[in-house]
């Protein structure tokens, strides 16, 4: 696997978010099918054009996630170097394909819901997996930059009390557009 150092004075970071079923239609039908074909094809792609971590969803209705997920890891590191991220809600598929992968991953993501917040924090300490903090709460998206600042703290906070670092978190700023919300780019 490749080292990936990320740190404020590099140059923006891309993460390839296509391995991802939700409204993918052939995908969902090559995974329920047991085939990787497509998933293997966007890890190539999202490489080549500049991806330097690929993100791996494999979440649907219908599948037995844990396998799947085990399965797409695999298959993802045999044709790509590049470091992970594990994304799925479900905390005992995460600690599965976090107890599998083969160096440090990345985890996306860690917000204020309630499950995600008590749950997989500690999973993220065991594992020493770094996280994306996503400013989300149980209500939803942040109604004004305090709150989104509140949630953060808190997140921030409690991973350091389970004794992670700053440096293991990197927080997505959640940035909606000014046409989706006219005070967005305050």
């Amino acid at each position: 696997r490749q080292t990936l150092e990320i740190s404020l004075d590099d140059n923006f970071i891309v993460i390839g978010e296509r391995i991802n079923p939700t409204g993918k239609k052939k995908l969902q039908e090559e995974i329920r099918n047991g085939n990787f074909e497509t998933i293997l094809n966007f890890a190539e792609q999202q490489e080549s054009c500049g991806a330097r971590i690929l993100d791996v969803n494999v979440g649907m209705s219908g599948i037995d996630e844990q396998s799947v997920m085990l399965r797409a890891l695999e298959e993802v590191a045999n044709v790509s170097s590049l470091p992970l991220a594990i994304d799925t809600s479900n905390t005992e598929v995460m600690e599965q394909a976090l107890r599998r992968y083969p160096g440090r991953a990345l985890i996306n993501s860690i917000s204020l819901e309630t499950v995600k917040f008590e749950k997989l924090l500690p999973i993220a300490k065991k594992y020493g997996a770094m996280f994306i903090l996503l400013p989300l709460s149980d209500e939803g998206l942040p109604k004004d930059l305090e709150e989104k600042k509140c949630i953060i703290h808190t997140i921030m906070d409690r991973a350091i009390e389970l004794g992670m670092k700053k440096e293991d978190i990197v927080v997505d700023g959640l940035v909606t557009t000014v046409g989706a919300n006219k005070t967005a780019a305050l």
